[in-house]
Parts: C-alpha cells; sequence; structure tokens
C-alpha cells in the first residue's frame, strides 16, 4: 500500500512542479502560440501543396510519354 502511496505522490508533485515551471518559462502567451503555430501551419501547407503539384506535374509529364511510346 505504501508503494501505491510513494507513486501517487510522486505523480502529483511532479505535475505540480513541472506544470508550473512551464508556465513560469513559456515564451508565449496561449493567444500568441496559437498565431505563430497557425502561421507555421499554413507556411508548412503551401510548400506541401507546392511540392505535391510539382511531384503531380512530373509523373503526368512521364505518364504522357509513356502514352505516346517514348522511355
Amino acid at each position: 500500500m505504501k508503494v501505491i502511496f510513494n507513486f501517487i505522490s510522486g505523480f502529483f508533485w511532479g505535475f505540480v512542479i513541472c506544470g508550473g515551471t512551464a508556465l513560469m518559462t513559456t515564451p508565449y502567451s496561449g493567444e500568441e502560440f496559437q498565431e505563430q503555430a497557425k502561421s507555421w501551419f499554413d507556411d508548412k501547407s503551401s510548400e506541401w501543396k507546392k511540392l505535391r503539384d510539382e511531384h503531380r506535374s512530373q509523373l503526368e509529364a512521364q505518364l504522357f510519354d509513356l502514352k505516346r511510346g517514348k522511355n
């Protein structure tokens, strides 16, 4: 029973200490972080779409060449 109590106690105090430390050392407020995360996601999304479109164009060109009989 003591082992379970020690585990729960350690978990609780670890949660309190780490949570407090994280809150005190966070460089941005929640709104600022959300804006930065959205901006990062939008940038990466547009990059991925651009790469997808380029790759699709290359594959379509290869398919067209294969249909025409060129290798």
